[in-house]
């Protein structure tokens, strides 16, 4: 018998593989080769863990710090790694990923 919880943890699983997919086209479409997407990640997340409130264009001033490319994470696609790294699937519609969001600051609690 399937219960409506197992349902759910169908729907978030599902949820999150597509926004894997969207994110690994974005960083494929900015050049990451898939051996440098482990690193790269780690990085990003490294950064913002340690600074805690951060635009996001400070990440990607980090980031090239750290050798990346300046070019490589834009805003979205840090929603995107913030998304399934805090693991919340009901808090973000895609949506909310095609819309400009230039002036956004990320805070990780």
């Amino acid at each position: 018998m399937i219960t409506p919880n197992k349902g759910k943890k169908a729907n978030q699983l599902r949820r999150s593989e597509e926004i894997a997919e969207i994110l690994l086209l974005r960083l494929f479409r900015r050049g990451l080769l898939a051996a440098q997407l482990p690193r790269f990640l780690k990085d990003v997340l490294n950064v913002i863990e340690d600074a805690g409130t951060i635009p996001a264009s400070a990440v990607n001033q980090r980031l090239a710090r750290l050798g990346w490319d300046e070019e490589t994470l834009d805003t979205h696609t840090l929603e995107l790694i913030l998304y399934l790294y805090e693991g919340q699937t009901s808090s973000v519609p895609l949506e909310a990923f095609r819309m400009p969001q230039d002036s956004l600051e990320i805070r990780v609690s």
